[in-house]
């Protein structure tokens, strides 16, 4: 009959042998080493390998990425500021306008606080012109407010073309470098 064998004495010797192990010297090249140091010397080449392929590598991507920037080349902006000078001259001449349309109502309501001054020492007969002059000053009102709105909308809409157009191009500016580093 076969003889059992005893897990316990087993793991005893194991354990016996892993420590004559670590308190073994062995002899390469004329140089006492233990096993412990053998497996430290191990670690450090293998970290010092480890850090020369990192510094390869991050090396390599600063050549790519120096061979991106020298190809780099800036997009045009012409089309951008000419569409913006545009905008500019049609926001002055708008601006031009209101002024006008603001001095034009200034000159009438002086022109009717002097009107109603005189229909005091006037008669009735004046009575009936002066109004005339207030409705037609109403409608000339409500005609400059109508014009100020329109002009008010022209210069948002001049606006937000101006913001469309720098968008647009920030898009296309972004692209382009998202591809450049995508290379």
């Amino acid at each position: 009959m076969a003889k059992k064998k005893d897990l316990g004495e087993g793991l005893d010797k194991l354990d016996e042998e892993m420590e004559n192990l670590k308190n073994k010297e062995f002899r390469i090249l004329g140089i006492k080493v233990t096993a412990m140091t053998i497996g430290a010397a191990l670690t450090v080449v293998s970290t010092a390998i480890g850090g020369l392929y990192g510094s390869f590598m991050v090396y390599t991507d600063y050549m790519d990425m120096k061979e991106q920037i020298m190809e780099y080349e800036a997009p045009d902006m012409s089309g951008i500021e000419q569409e913006l000078a545009v905008t500019r001259e049609e926001l002055q001449s708008a601006t031009s306008i209101v002024a006008s349309f603001q001095d034009q109502i200034k000159t009438i309501r002086d022109s009717v606080t002097q009107t109603q001054e005189n229909v005091s020492a006037t008669t009735g007969s004046l009575r009936s012109s002066i109004m005339r002059t207030e409705s037609m000053i109403t409608r000339l009102e409500s005609k400059v407010n109508e014009t100020v709105d329109e002009v008010d909308i022209m210069i948002d809409k001049g606006k937000d073309s101006a913001r469309k157009t720098v968008d647009d191009a920030s898009d296309r500016f972004d692209d382009k470098i998202d591809a450049l580093l995508s290379k």
